[in-house]
């Protein structure tokens, strides 16, 4: 990419829920004549929708490697990483090679930064980090549970446990072992000072966890451990911007279902009403009261702020607390009249809708006095332009993971893709606490 250091890579972007709903949606709407969009080997060798798929799963497992070599055990990740694994011809443009030898440092030594966000810290770029792992649990669940681990010279390493569930296990950890309050316990969060609402949640508390000043004035801060390691070897940005904090939020939608041990600290498993119940602390920290004309659509808290970045990864985040987050729709699956009708009147394209042949005969739907056709466009012609987009997208990522093995190590031959699965099932205290196939939140 223009502007970008050789070898330079952003963790927070790796985005494997994204790139599993691609691969699903391609192999589910695959025809032969999309075929010719695929780029060919270097050798001139077509490329068929196979290799498409498998480099998708090359991406993610290439992904969490990536991951687990630019984090720490607090869930902190590095802004920007080295992925260095050059080939010994420079003409070449893909080989054999371990792009994590060397992660986070780009070479033995060197570093590297884009975008105004520094390399070694966790910052804006990584920010986004703990809801992407929160995405692929929640939608692939099982999928996101078998991630192969290699070590440092590319051989599967079985000792290493890594995956979206222990990733987040982490930000999770983190609040039990260093909040200075116990957001899994009715009001133990709550804030006692001035104007306070009931149920309102302080933040100073929470913050504790990530805080990441040092400081002697009042009220004392002390950098929280775990925040910085040979991973992320430089203090980053702080707890208190709504982009750092509300991503970190997400890590309670996974089941903390086993024992964890830190520093011979051992915390045991929380059951279901624990989980929620810190999500509903943390989601107490922002007053919407105000959130109207009478009082000028202000948000208040201190950790809610309404700037785009801030607000942005606030919303996200939101979304996937909730249960908003829905699976990838099965193939044929057409929206009902009224969600159409929804559709209709937001974008203004028609006053009146018809059925069309994929409808149940006579079925209409009014919206305006006028009458005309609505007609949704086959799949099939939007097809090409997405798959040709998804390629060109995966490009860089593939490219990091091209050389590293056989394809067969990353797609078995013959492994068919799952479809998008339904909720677990489990009992309650073993399972995601929202529900996949509906959207709805467990937390009402």
């Amino acid at each position: 990419e223009k502007g970008v250091p050789d070898w330079c890579y952003a963790p927070g972007y790796f985005a494997p829920a994204n790139y599993r709903m691609f691969r699903d949606f391609a192999s589910g709407n695959w025809q032969p004549e999309f075929d010719k969009y695929l780029p060919p080997l270097l050798d001139g060798t077509p490329t068929q929708l196979k290799d498409l798929v498998a480099s998708f799963d090359a991406s993610i497992l290439g992904g969490y490697n990536v991951l687990y070599y630019s984090s720490c055990e607090s869930g902190s990740v590095s802004n920007w990483v080295g992925v260095q694994a050059a080939c010994a011809d420079d003409g070449a443009l893909s080989c054999r090679g371990v792009p994590w030898t060397h992660t986070p440092y780009v070479g033995e030594t060197g570093h590297c930064n884009v975008s105004g966000t520094h390399w070694g810290q966790y910052g804006a770029d990584a920010s986004r980090m703990p809801w992407r792992m929160a995405m692929d649990y929640v939608l692939f669940t099982e999928e996101s549970e078998k991630v192969d681990m290699y070590d440092r010279t590319g051989h599967i390493d079985a000792t290493i446990k890594f995956n979206a569930r222990h990733y987040l296990h982490r930000f999770v950890t983190q609040y039990r072992r260093f909040a200075q309050c116990d957001g899994g316990i009715p009001g133990d969060c709550d804030c006692h000072y001035g104007d306070c609402k009931v149920n309102d949640t302080q933040a100073f508390p929470l913050s504790a966890a990530f805080e990441v000043n040092e400081r002697t004035d009042e009220p004392p801060t002390h950098r929280a451990p775990g925040l910085v390691c040979d991973n992320v070897p430089n203090y980053g940005q702080t707890w208190w911007a709504g982009f750092m904090s509300w991503p970190t939020f997400t890590a309670f939608v996974v089941p903390y279902s086993e024992k964890v041990t830190y520093h011979e600290q051992t915390f045991g498993p929380m059951n279901r009403t624990e989980s929620m119940t810190w999500m509903q602390t943390l989601t107490h920290l922002c007053d919407f009261s105000k959130f109207n004309d009478e009082g000028f659509w202000q948000i208040n808290g201190a950790v809610c702020q309404m700037n785009y970045f801030h607000a942005s990864q606030e919303v996200v985040s939101t979304m996937i607390m909730s249960g908003s987050v829905p699976a990838l729709p099965k193939k044929g699956w057409r929206p009902p009249a009224v969600l159409r009708e929804v559709l209709l009147e937001s974008s203004k394209l028609a006053p009146t809708v018809t059925a069309d042949e994929n409808d149940r005969p006579g079925e209409e739907v009014n919206v305006k006095a006028e009458r005309t056709r609505f007609r949704t466009a086959p799949a099939s012609r939007h097809f090409p332009a997405a798959i040709a987009g998804g390629a060109c997208a995966f490009a860089a990522l593939a490219a990091l993971v091209a050389g590293f093995w056989r394809r067969r190590r990353f797609c078995s031959p013959g492994t068919s893709r799952p479809e998008a699965p339904d909720p677990p099932e489990a009992d309650d205290d073993a399972r995601t606490y929202t529900s996949v196939a509906e959207g709805q939140t467990l937390l009402s």
